[in-house]
């Protein structure tokens, strides 16, 4: 295989891993707003077998999100992820403002397009795209300086968060071709304090963290941050699955206790009934 066939072989691969990895770390950003979300990573519109890759968090009780992601949250809150070099433009707005309200003909609980809210997860700035938001008269809202946002009459609430601004949230940052040693080492404290259930979630970030830096700058040349933060949480996994093996093995040696114990009772079934 050439090089230039390997390398469009490793941009693929990460292609794919970027909607798994992004929705997980949205998850992990939004942890300690969980009680108020539900996260849908796959959405079937219409009655068609018809599945969209696209990330729905649905409000499902009041309260303040403390992330500043949520800060313009209604009802249902559509993501869209872009990875590295790929384009948003014009026509994703589009393609996603259909979604937005093909999503909204199905769900009758929705009064309208005002109950839903746009988000855009992307590397950079799309310069094309906001002037293209401003010349159709979306109006900027207050923002911080990683995140523009958008409102017009009739449209959902627009933000447009980009993971590489070093403001933004590291759970975030590190799946940018940006992220530094402290951005890794901020993610993997934040992972940590984690239940062991997110645990799963944090290596799919980390994995997909480390081909992205990795492949492009030198992975364990990096000051050896990946082997110090990213090691110790595949540890946490394996240990995890080694404590589901026992369980499995323990539970196997008791299936077989149980079927002894119901062979010795039909045998003992048989001989009284032949007395």
């Amino acid at each position: 295989m050439k090089d230039a066939e390997i390398k469009a072989a490793n941009a693929e691969k990460i292609r794919k891993q970027y909607h798994p990895a992004l929705c997980n770390a949205m998850e992990l950003e939004l942890y300690y707003d969980k009680d108020l979300l539900e996260f849908s990573q796959s959405v079937v519109l219409n009655t068609l077998p018809r599945e969209i890759d696209f990330l729905v968090i649905r409000r499902i009780r009041p309260g303040v999100v403390k992330s500043e992601l949520g800060k313009i949250f209604r009802k249902c809150n559509i993501w869209e992820f872009k990875g590295y070099r790929e384009e948003l433009s014009v026509q994703v707005f589009h393609k996603i403002m259909s979604y937005a309200y093909e999503y909204v003909s199905v769900h009758r609980e929705l009064d309208g397009i005002n109950d839903v809210t746009l988000s855009f997860l992307r590397e950079g700035r799309p310069r094309n795209l906001i002037k293209w938001l401003e010349s159709e008269g979306f109006e900027s809202m207050k923002s911080p300086q990683w995140i523009s946002r958008y409102s017009r009459a009739g449209y959902p609430d627009i933000q447009i968060v980009n993971i590489a601004h070093p403001e933004a949230p590291k759970v975030l940052r590190i799946l940018s071709h940006k992220a530094e040693p402290d951005d890794i080492k901020s993610a993997s404290e934040y992972f940590k304090q984690m239940p062991e259930e997110e645990q799963v979630k944090s290596k799919i970030v980390m994995e997909l963290s480390y081909r992205i830096n990795g492949d492009q700058r030198g992975g364990t040349d990096m000051g050896g941050f990946f082997e110090v933060y990213v090691d110790p949480l595949q540890e946490i996994i394996k240990q995890k699955d080694a404590e589901l093996e026992k369980k499995d093995v323990e539970l196997e040696q008791k299936d077989a206790e149980l079927e002894k114990s119901r062979a010795e009772i039909e045998r003992l079934r048989a001989q009284l009934a032949t007395q």
